[in-house]
């Protein structure tokens, strides 16, 4: 990725393979303990964009044959909420229940 900066290509691969390694939470202060970044400069890290979709994709076109179809089910998490004020809040399906729910959608952001 041409984007991506060598200080931030030098952060990504040491935190995907501590997230590898990991046990138990995934957490700003969990990663700390276990790579050379401290609490701080992870989440300064993650204050810094990065185009998550171009790197899904590379990934999936690095492990995944060019002529085979791929398809990929997802089922986000279904989270009930009652305010008014929060982000993304609307009526969305609930495969649990099998109907349409009010709650509210978590969107990554770059």
């Amino acid at each position: 990725m041409p984007a991506v900066k060598q200080p931030q290509r030098k952060f990504l691969g040491s935190l995907f393979a501590t997230i590898l390694a990991l046990r138990g939470r995934v957490n700003f202060r969990n990663l700390s303990r276990y790579c050379g970044y401290s609490e701080c400069a992870i989440s300064r890290q993650f204050w810094r964009s990065f185009d998550r979709p171009d790197f899904h994709q590379r990934v999936i076109n690095t492990a995944v044959k060019d002529d085979l179809e791929i398809i990929s089910p997802q089922d986000a998490s279904f989270i009930p909420k009652g305010g008014e004020q929060t982000f993304g809040l609307g009526y969305f399906f609930n495969s649990c229940v099998s109907r349409a729910e009010r709650c509210s959608i978590c969107l990554l952001r770059s």
